[in-house]
């Protein structure tokens, strides 16, 4: 049975072609933690037993992790005072999170070596445009997230892992359109809604499921 693991396994039910690539039903292993940061993701690829295992064993893997021990929590809370709302959107910052990223394909791809493997990247859609607006930080905020994307991007393509553009589906080719206003965003202002998914569903399906062998 092929085997998928990461921590946006709800991707696998949202694209169901995945089990019609596969030939057989997909058994699911879900990581999925509340805000997990990139930083305990590539601590748990590097360390834990029952990842590593797990992940050796997959056929098909996703993954995301939180950008903001790297670039501070400015970004998705009202601009304050403490460590609760830093913000670090210096080059340097960026240059980290995809280090940080392409640490944890490099060893996800060493565990898969020589195996046929789907793994596929997504870029990160904004729900909180309009929040940045009332806020007055709208300007440098959507900057920053383009950049974020780009160091996402960059460290996927490092590693030949195509990256389906959920940004620009959400977000407009511009990087500028709201997705709240479009339905695309759940009740809680935040998480994807059922047309959301599918818009998802259909940009993976475009981008193709082409296995690879690390």
């Amino acid at each position: 049975m092929p085997t998928a693991v990461g921590a946006k396994v709800d991707w696998i039910d949202a694209n169901k072609e995945i089990v019609i690539v596969l030939g057989a039903k997909v058994e699911k292993i879900n990581y999925a933690l509340p805000g997990p940061d990139c930083a305990y993701l590539l601590e748990k690829v590097k360390t834990s037993t029952r990842w590593r295992m797990d992940l050796a064993q997959a056929e098909v893997i996703a993954f995301e992790a939180n950008p903001t021990p790297r670039i501070g929590w400015y970004i998705i809370n009202e601009p304050g005072s403490g460590d609760q709302h830093s913000k670090d959107f210096s080059d340097a910052a960026f240059d980290a999170y995809q280090a940080d990223m392409e640490a944890v394909l490099s060893e996800i791809l060493t565990l898969r070596k020589g195996q046929s493997t789907l793994i596929q990247a997504q870029n990160l859609y904004c729900p909180i445009y309009s929040d940045w607006k009332k806020m007055g930080i709208y300007e440098e905020c959507q900057a920053a997230w383009t950049r974020l994307n780009q160091s996402l991007e960059q460290a996927s393509a490092k590693y030949g892992v195509p990256t389906a553009d959920i940004y620009s589906a959400f977000n407009g080719p511009n990087h500028d359109e709201d997705p709240v206003e479009g339905g695309l965003i759940g009740i809680d202002g935040e998480h994807v809604s059922t047309l959301g998914y599918e818009v998802m569903a259909d940009i993976f399906r475009r981008l193709g499921y082409e296995f690879i062998v690390p």
